[in-house]
């Protein structure tokens, strides 16, 4: 009889703690920092939004098409919503910084900004030399493809 008391014991409801004036306040300060914090960090990494002036050869219609390309690889792949976001954040964003120099570069960062989104938001992601080989991509070497991921890394590595 004293064990199956002991195991009702354990059952028993348990006082549940009611918020105080005070802890709601501080609660609703912790929350005003943080919305002033990641509003610092959103402004301190804004993609310029005049960054295909500096693309010589990528117009917007090139951009554009670039992104449906990057929609329907991302459909055909099965990927989550948040990788085709993120892809095309991460497109505009090597886009800034990184001449590209014809549509055929422009594939291969559109591969590499969807490669890295699958990094962040995917279990199992498709590699780039797996895309090419499937014949999604050109013939890009691993050592080009490399070099664009640590081109993106190196400027947003720590803003992701």
């Amino acid at each position: 009889m004293t064990i199956f008391a002991d195991l009702l014991g354990c059952f028993k409801k348990k006082k549940v703690q009611h918020h105080t004036d005070n802890n709601v306040a501080l609660e609703q300060e912790q929350r005003q920092n943080m919305y002033a914090f990641y509003k610092h960090i959103e402004k301190q990494n804004q993609l310029n939004t005049n960054f295909l002036s500096f693309q010589p050869h990528v117009t917007e219609y090139l951009r554009d098409s670039m992104v449906d390309w990057l929609t329907s690889l991302h459909f055909s792949l099965r990927l989550t919503q948040p990788t085709l976001f993120l892809a095309v954040n991460i497109l505009d964003r090597l886009l800034s910084v990184e001449l590209v120099l014809s549509k055929h570069d422009l594939k291969m960062v559109a591969i590499v900004a969807l490669v890295i989104a699958s990094k962040f938001e995917e279990r199992q992601f498709p590699s780039a030399l797996t895309l090419m080989e499937n014949g999604v991509g050109g013939n890009y070497s691993q050592q080009q493809i490399i070099a664009m991921e640590k081109i993106f890394f190196k400027n947003w590595g720590g803003s992701y």
